[in-house]
């Protein structure tokens, strides 16, 4: 879709289009009840999504309880925090606390002279949300209730509180966009957006004088991420497109995303032995032939498809 690029909406007329015809389909299952759509929750991904280490100190008087206020406070200064002039905070997710130099992960009713407040601000472009706000408020004209950073809520839904704990790296392959975020003892360390997805590699194809639609069906037919066997017949051909053409494609293509994936290892200061249960693979373009196994291969001994909960 051309007006939503890397998740960020780039027409507000077209995407504001698309989402009335949805709103009004779902009011009208709902009319019955005679309950309408008035507000929403907004999902906020991109690229230039990321997250920012960030810690606040506060001396107190001496024997101190902690309450909700002061934590409460703190999560505020926190959201105010200036971190740069392109980016907007979008939520501050708490690591961990120190009263009194002593880790705490509650720290409500807590004693103590002094706290510290680790946290993960959850930053992106400005324009990603000043663009929601406007289709939503000034087109739509229905009310925003709050914003959810999807990448963490995702997580909560794929990731049990085991993988979180003793560690993994969950990866979304999306279309345009691939996010890597790494958990260890229990929290997020580390959040990117990736400027890659399967439909770079749907691109790559086209360049053989096929269309957008046809480039695909070749990539999930005949695509595959793993460098083929000697064995390959040089001269096959899918209607008339040589498959050792398409190979070379998505074998180049998967190579530099899987390359990009595992330099988030580096960035992150985090070595994936560490992580006990490996990489979670989830996102419809992960399901490309022989991706997962590449991904093994080249990063981590231990790769496996996650799965959304059932209903």
């Amino acid at each position: 879709v051309e007006y939503v690029r890397y998740g960020i909406i780039q027409s507000v007329e077209e995407v504001n289009t698309a989402l009335s015809r949805i709103i009004n389909r779902l009011n009208q299952k709902t009319c019955l009840n005679k309950r309408l759509i008035k507000a929403v929750y907004v999902g906020i991904s991109g690229r230039s999504l990321r997250n920012i280490p960030y810690e606040v100190n506060r001396n107190l008087p001496e024997d101190t309880e902690i309450n909700e206020q002061i934590v409460s406070q703190i999560k505020e200064e926190v959201l105010r925090a200036n971190i740069d002039s392109s980016l907007e905070v979008i939520q501050a997710v708490p690591r961990s606390y120190f009263i009194d130099k002593s880790e705490t992960k509650s720290p409500i009713g807590s004693m103590g002279n002094n706290i510290r407040g680790s946290f993960d601000i959850i930053a992106c472009r400005q324009q990603i949300r000043r663009n929601l706000a406007k289709m939503f408020h000034e087109k739509t004209k229905i009310e925003i209730k709050d914003y959810i950073v999807t990448p963490l809520a995702v997580a909560d839904l794929v990731l049990s509180n085991e993988e979180k704990r003793l560690g993994c790296m969950l990866v979304d392959m999306g279309a345009e966009v691939t996010t890597v975020s790494i958990y260890r003892n229990g929290n997020l360390n580390y959040l990117a957006t990736l400027p890659l997805g399967s439909r770079n590699i749907t691109r790559d194809i086209m360049s053989l004088n096929v269309l957008e639609e046809k480039a695909e069906n070749l990539k999930t037919s005949a695509g595959n991420a793993m460098p083929p066997s000697e064995s390959l017949d040089q001269s096959a051909q899918i209607d008339g497109i040589m498959v050792q053409d398409i190979s070379k494609l998505v074998v180049a293509r998967s190579g530099e995303i899987i390359a990009n994936i595992n330099e988030q290892f580096k960035f992150a200061n985090i070595n994936p032995e560490d992580l006990a249960h490996g990489i979670i693979l989830i996102g419809g373009s992960a399901k490309l032939n022989g991706f997962r196994e590449l991904l093994e291969k080249s990063c981590h001994p231990k790769v496996k498809f996650g799965s959304y909960p059932k209903h």
